[in-house]
């Protein structure tokens, strides 16, 4: 045999190996589609059966937080109807109304429990400090002001002095460069874990300029208008200075390069 005809067979051979592993994978293809239609299609039925079966109709929705809701309460909170079918209520839409209508849940987590019960667990926001306008109002790490107000203030929660009523709308995020300059001290006092960090009382942001904290036995530190996080750091060798001398300040002056600590 030729040269000629060894390379020709050799090609018919390739092709048809080629040809053959083509048709294969058609027909794997071809299997899984119809296997995942099928599969489909027996889910569709078996949803579709389970929706009718009455044995799967909602008795009872259980709403969790601090507080536990039941019966015609928690059924009018969730906003579900009792007897319809568990299979056919969308969690993810039952959540979304529930947040709508409570802005200040940070997180409502909707879950079947077969046979015949919906369980709703709420988390809450997280209040990092507080305002005062009529009264007290927490206000979350983004922004939020809780609507959970009280005539005195929330115990541990410093206080912001200088938000005005008009930057602090109820159960909104606000974009008030004073809450938005809270919320940077806040993080970055509570992030490097500085020893005073529980002893804030009272933040004054009257001016974004000359910026003062208070420590809970009243002393007043005066920050200016920064950099911040190089004074607080100053502060926290100040404050042991202070103790170990066995001081009582008025206040400490972090505004200057020499640090003042003035007497009572």
């Amino acid at each position: 045999m030729n040269k000629k005809q060894t390379r020709k067979n050799k090609t018919y051979r390739q092709n048809r190996l080629y040809s053959d592993l083509l048709r294969s994978a058609l027909r794997v293809i071809l299997f899984i589609g119809v296997l995942c239609f099928m599969l489909l299609g027996v889910f569709k039925l078996t949803y579709m059966g389970l929706s009718n079966f009455s044995y799967f109709s909602l008795a009872d929705v259980y709403v969790k937080d601090h507080f536990v809701l039941t019966g015609q309460d928690a059924l009018d909170f969730s906003g579900l109807r009792k007897g319809c079918s568990l299979f056919s209520i969308n969690l993810k839409g039952v959540s979304e109304n529930i947040k709508r209508n409570h802005p200040e849940y940070e997180e409502v987590i909707v879950r079947r429990v077969l046979p015949s019960r919906i369980d709703v667990i709420i988390k809450e926001r997280k209040a990092v400090f507080q305002i005062k306008l009529s009264k007290f109002y927490p206000i979350d790490k983004n922004g939020f002001i809780i609507p959970y107000a009280r005539d005195t203030a929330y115990p541990v929660l410093p206080i912001i002095i200088g938000i005005e009523p008009r930057e602090a709308e109820l159960n909104r995020f606000s974009g008030s460069p004073r809450i938005k300059k809270a919320l940077e001290l806040i993080s970055m006092i509570n992030e490097r874990g500085f020893s005073w960090r529980k002893n804030v009382s009272k933040i004054n942001l009257t001016s974004l300029e000359d910026v003062s904290l208070y420590l809970n036995n009243g002393l007043e530190i005066k920050f200016g208008s920064g950099p911040y996080l190089e004074k607080m750091t100053r502060l926290e060798q100040v404050l042991m200075e202070i103790k170990n001398r066995s001081l009582e300040p008025a206040f400490v002056d972090l505004r200057f390069k020499d640090v003042i600590i003035a007497p009572r």
